[in-house]
């Protein structure tokens, strides 16, 4: 039996559609969670790391200006001791976090997995989860938001179009470093 995470989604991936487009499958409404420990902000194009790992031919910062423009916006958490956000935990597989890793940009160190808790509505003992959250580098926020009921910053469509192409680009990625072996 394959392990499953608890995976914490927050922003444009609390949307069970667009991880499911991501993830090829249903993902449902995902169960109602708070974070905890973290806080969520808001971070424009110029807060996206412009650092260009070893190997690689870009930035974050090129490939999210590339997808989305200038006036790119997006959430994204960090730690804050006391701080909470309120959105959804999934049950992934492993082989499905490797997808959103690259959605989050992990190798270009714009996210990076963080292991967290997060309270369920219905339990009383917090559950561990995975989370994409800041990477080491500093990352400059345009502002710290409320963690509880927020709007979108991306039009759904689109996020559902960028989705098909992240998996395309993973699976591609995927295929060419099994050729590589």
């Amino acid at each position: 039996m394959e392990k499953k995470i608890n995976y914490f989604a927050y922003g444009e991936l609390k949307d069970g559609k667009i991880l499911g487009r991501l993830l090829k499958r249903d993902m449902g409404e995902g169960e109602p969670a708070m974070l905890l420990g973290y806080q969520l902000c808001i971070q424009s194009l110029e807060g996206v790391p412009d650092y260009i790992p070893e190997g690689l031919s870009a930035s974050a910062r090129e490939i999210i200006r590339d997808n989305y423009g200038e006036g790119f916006r997006t959430y994204m958490v960090r730690r804050r001791s006391g701080a909470q956000v309120e959105d959804r935990i999934y049950q992934l597989c492993e082989e499905e976090v490797i997808f959103v890793d690259d959605w989050e940009l992990t190798e270009f160190a714009w996210y990076e997995q963080n292991r967290a808790q997060a309270q369920t509505r219905e339990g009383s003992v917090p559950v561990p989860v995975t989370v994409h959250a800041d990477s080491t580098i500093p990352h400059h926020i345009e502002r710290v938001v409320g963690g509880l009921l927020y709007p979108d910053l991306q039009d759904p469509e689109f996020m559902l179009e960028i989705a098909e192409k992240s998996r395309q680009e993973s699976l591609q990625r995927l295929s060419n470093t099994q050729r590589e072996r």
